[in-house]
């Protein structure tokens, strides 16, 4: 646990019991958010009936493949942020490696700070070096991440954070509205009980199946929030600040959870780095952006 008397989180060990799928990424895994004592994170869930889940909760991020040419069912490749196995599924909600093998991941913390160091071994000409640092700042979790390509071929990816969260516990409902300056999406749109309507995402009814939007290529720099959900009396929200302009954007809800997510572009030849960061701020409406 990192605890800063504001801020509470529970991040799983990259190597431990708790975690050992193939969807998520094990490095700062975020499986729990506290504010001020009132939980904000939620557990992925199914329906009575329907599959299993992957898992998910919380702030769990997720790499997509370290390039395209490695999907190839039966191939043995690299996956970020999870290890190294035998590519099974194309499917990114699924778990994507048979026979895996995790990563080395070095973990040092305090009270308020954790950080991640990974150096993956080299499979099929792909190798990284990774540094995830996740810090607690007054009502912020601040998530820091370096990435180094330190293979033989170039890496081509994408991360992104699927943000499992509520309004403090509130089941999703119209009382929900998320602004989304990162994206623009035709106004009208409609998914299920989901709509975009005077330039935020807002509700029907209570969801009866999942509602799902995704824009692919077409994400804006933002100068303040990516994303910020609250009730429309402002009870309480909860936003994200990126430092990036995202690759892709994706919202998607079921009854449980408004789960709005910004990906970033990984694009590296060998030697190269790059470096991103996010950043989750929660409030009962006491605390502003």
């Amino acid at each position: 646990y990192l605890d800063n008397g504001i801020i509470k989180v529970r991040i799983l060990w990259p190597n431990g019991v708790k975690y050992d799928r193939t969807r998520w990424c094990h490095t700062g895994f975020i499986q729990d958010v506290w504010y001020r004592g009132i939980r904000f994170s939620e557990y992925e869930r199914n329906r009575n009936g329907e599959q299993l889940t992957s898992e998910g909760g919380g702030l769990c991020c997720q790499f997509m493949l370290i390039s395209p040419e490695e999907a190839v069912p039966g191939k043995y490749t690299l996956l970020p942020g999870v290890g190294s196995g035998i590519y099974i599924s194309p499917n990114a909600a699924q778990d994507r490696l048979d026979m895996h093998k995790r990563l080395d991941t070095k973990v040092s913390y305090a009270n308020d700070y954790a950080i991640f160091e990974t150096q993956t071994p080299t499979v099929d000409g792909f190798a990284y070096f990774e540094t995830r640092e996740i810090r607690l700042c007054g009502a912020e979790i601040i998530e820091k991440v370096t990435f180094t390509n330190n293979g033989e071929k170039e890496i081509h990816t994408q991360e992104f954070c699927h943000n499992f969260l509520s309004l403090a516990g509130e089941e999703i409902s119209p009382n929900y509205i998320l602004e989304v300056p990162a994206v623009e999406a035709p106004e009208g749109f409609q998914s299920n009980a989901m709509i975009y309507k005077d330039g935020h995402f807002t509700f029907l009814r209570h969801p009866d199946k999942t509602c799902y939007f995704d824009d692919k290529g077409n994400g804006k720099s933002c100068s303040d929030y990516a994303w910020l959900m609250r009730t429309k009396a402002g009870s309480a929200f909860c936003y994200e600040k990126i430092d990036f302009t995202p690759a892709r954007v994706s919202v998607w809800s079921d009854y449980y959870t408004l789960c709005p997510e910004m990906f970033v572009a990984i694009d590296l030849k060998p030697g190269e780095t790059t470096s991103w960061q996010r950043a989750w701020g929660f409030s009962l409406g006491d605390y502003k952006v």
